[in-house]
């Protein structure tokens, strides 16, 4: 079995497959990144279900930063909204690294797929874009009675099967 990475001493820390964070998830492999943020797919230990696993390593986040994302990450986690990327909690890795686990994250981000419209030379529409403007507004609307997202952008509005999910809820950092 694989050392756990936030109980034991090493630098830097690399989230490889097979280590385990805070004694519960299990990193199985990278899928994506959000801006400079590498995000890996983990299984969860204590629960049949998988996880996302956002590593900040490298960000140098000071003890306060790292305490009001925890803080934030908490007060999200608590916000139920099919339209959101819930995150279960986070861990201090060894090495002083913040790692934040979510629900698994779609892929593909509103970033790639106007990219991908701006590649095959598709022009962009309201007609097409509202869909997805509604879903977002709709997801915000439940958030902001009491809670600011924290890193709304293009990079972290996700999509899966025309479906749109907000991530990166609660985590107050410059994601780009």
């Amino acid at each position: 079995m694989s050392a756990d990475v936030s109980q034991h001493p090493s630098t830097p820390v690399v989230l490889a497959p097979g280590a385990v964070v805070s004694g519960r998830f299990e990193v199985e492999s990278q899928i994506t990144t959000v801006g400079p943020v590498p995000i890996y797919s983990a299984k969860d230990l204590k629960a049949p279900r998988k996880a996302a696993l956002w590593n900040f390593t490298g960000h140098g986040l000071n003890e306060a930063a790292i305490e009001a994302t925890r803080k934030a990450v908490r007060l999200a986690a608590s916000i139920q909204q099919p339209d959101l990327v819930v995150p279960f909690g986070t861990a201090i890795l060894s090495d002083g690294t913040l790692c934040v686990a979510t629900e698994v994250v779609p892929v593909v981000s509103l970033a790639d797929a106007i990219e991908r419209k701006q590649h095959e030379g598709v022009p962009h529409t309201l007609a097409a874009a509202y869909p997805f403007i509604a879903q977002i507004a709709d997801a915000l609307a439940t958030v902001h009675p009491n809670y600011a997202h924290g890193a709304l952008a293009p990079a972290t509005v996700r999509i899966e099967n025309h479906k749109v999910r907000l991530a990166a809820m609660g985590l107050h950092l410059p994601l780009a």
